[in-house]
């Protein structure tokens, strides 16, 4: 019904993102910030690939027994880092791209229809529903990232169009899964840990690919610096300068697009990551664009690789996805946001 409605919806500009924001406009020694949380974020991974627990409590691992657990621990620690940055790059185009600070990668439904390909092509094909995991989350996504055009494309593709479809999307397709989960078919235990944002089935292969996925998409990200600086602006201040306005939203669209893409296929759907990273270096204070793509992808990797090795340690021998960790870290802070706003 949203969908059919949208293209009667009347055209506004975007809100001003900087509209009741306190935060400094300005941040020195910007590469000082970035090469400190490049090493944090080192060693944080260090810390994940060493530190853990076994049977006979905590220990830090290092030579025969670091390299005896470096199979294990590196593919999913690296496939949550690739993951969390892309979709905290992902975060922040799409809030520039909208102008709405509350936007994320998961409201333009990317997520959800790769899962749903997935989830979709496990119940029409038998056998391993991973050995798919690349060509159905990829058509998954492409179709949705389709519907979207057309729904919003008779708007010019304005910003609340096209975060009308994909919420629209989202949650058809999230209806869709939970449907297929409440039906207690076995063939859902494959991808139920998958659905959830885990780490667990991440392999060396899979994460080379990622990787150079994600170093091909972010090598893309600054040649779209000026379209990020702008678009907040709003349309009418874009029109002024001489941009052209839907030619840009589809591009920055289709990169938003990929990159979510890229991670959900990597460690399926997550939520908040793409939301939180780009507000806390927001209130780091890094504003412009590239420092703030910059800060945000380094924050959205610090938390993943965080959240997996929570996951890994904190209910010993179980384990938890880093999805859901995510989602229980993201769901008050987004809370405190709307409060925030409605100040």
């Amino acid at each position: 019904l949203l969908l059919w409605l949208l293209p009667r919806l009347r055209s506004i500009s975007a809100p001003d993102m900087k509209v009741n924001d306190r935060v400094a406009t300005k941040r020195q020694h910007v590469l000082a910030f970035a090469l400190a949380g490049g090493v944090l974020l080192l060693m944080a991974v260090v810390v994940a690939l060493s530190f853990g627990r076994d049977a006979h409590g905590w220990t830090w691992a290092s030579g025969a027994l670091l390299e005896d657990l470096m199979p294990w621990r590196w593919p999913r620690i690296m496939a949550a880092l690739f993951a969390g940055v892309m979709l905290a790059v992902a975060g922040c185009i799409i809030q520039r791209l909208t102008g709405n600070p509350m936007a994320s990668p998961e409201v333009l439904g990317i997520s959800s229809g790769a899962a749903f390909g997935v989830v979709l092509m496990l119940f029409l094909v038998p056998g391993n529903a991973f050995g798919w995991l690349l060509p159905t989350g990829s058509l998954g996504a492409a179709v949705t990232l389709l519907i979207i055009m057309i729904a919003a494309g008779r708007g010019g593709f304005s910003p609340h169009r096209m975060l009308l479809a994909g919420m629209a999307l989202s949650t058809a397709f999230t209806m869709l899964l939970m449907m297929l989960q409440a039906s207690g078919d076995p063939r859902m235990a494959q991808v139920l840990t998958w659905i959830s944002g885990s780490t667990y089935n991440a392999t060396d292969a899979q994460v080379w690919r990622t990787g150079i996925v994600m170093v091909i998409l972010l090598a893309i990200t600054p040649l779209c610096r000026r379209w990020l600086t702008i678009l907040p602006l709003g349309g009418d201040t874009a029109r002024a300068v001489g941009m052209a306005l839907t030619p840009t939203r589809i591009a920055l669209l289709l990169l938003a697009a990929c990159l979510t893409a890229t991670a959900t296929m990597t460690i399926g759907p997550l939520s908040f990551v793409g939301l939180m990273a780009p507000h806390i270096a927001r209130m780091m204070g890094f504003r412009r664009t590239m420092p703030h793509i910059v800060i945000s992808a380094l924050v959205g990797g610090l938390l993943l690789v965080f959240a997996d090795w929570c996951g890994r340690m904190v209910l010993f021998p179980f384990q938890i996805p880093a999805g859901l960790l995510s989602t229980f870290i993201g769901a008050p802070y987004f809370i405190y946001l709307l409060r925030k706003q409605s100040r």
